[in-house]
């Protein structure tokens, strides 16, 4: 089994050194610092053992409890927008000199989706308005932050204040900028944008 492992890891660490064909396995391991696949499999398993099914293992005469083992975390159990509180959001800069009304923007995925939202704020830092919307699962970050942008550029065409849009999209914002990206939601913020 350890020669069939071994041959099937050959050719890949052969395409990561461009060494030749008759460089020996062991040698080309040492070189990238990656382990064989049977040692790989072999700790695989046995970690496995260890957390998922809590068994206590017994390795090389050493003892491993799975009861010392944390939990592998899996993400926040809530999400943000479901428990903020006014002191998690600071407003301590003086955001009415920027523009007489500033909207923050961000987008989302997570487990349960993929969401858009913007706040909008007035000179004395006072909530005006805010928008959500929700996208399908199979969106990408960066769809929900142009989607996003899509939808501030539309209350503010609506609006003749002098209106600051802060976004912590940067690909969005290049993406903007630049006029070969081929997207519908790009085109019709170009359009609006320009």
């Amino acid at each position: 089994m350890i020669t069939k492992l071994s041959q099937i890891q050959l050719p890949f660490l052969l395409n990561m050194t461009g060494a030749y064909r008759t460089s020996p396995t062991s040698a080309l391991l040492a070189i990238t610092g990656i382990m064989p696949l049977d040692i790989t499999l072999e700790a695989e398993a046995q970690f496995e053992q260890l957390t998922r099914l809590m068994k206590n293992l017994t390795i090389e005469g050493e003892e491993y409890n799975y009861e010392t083992y944390e939990e592998k975390a899996t993400g926040w159990s809530r999400h943000p927008a479901e428990f903020i509180d006014e002191e998690r959001v600071n407003l301590e800069e003086n955001l009415g000199a920027v523009g007489e009304i500033n909207i923050f923007t961000d987008g989302s995925k997570m487990e349960q989706g993929v969401g858009s939202a913007f706040c909008v704020f007035g000179e004395q830092q006072e909530l005006i308005a805010q928008w959500q919307g929700r996208l399908s699962t199979k969106n990408s970050i960066f769809q929900a932050e142009l989607i996003d942008l899509q939808e501030v550029v539309k209350y503010a065409q609506n609006h003749q204040n002098k209106i600051k849009i802060w976004s912590d999209s940067r690909s969005s914002l290049k993406a903007l900028l630049n006029q070969k990206y081929n997207s519908q939601i790009h085109s019709r913020l170009s359009v609006q944008h320009s």
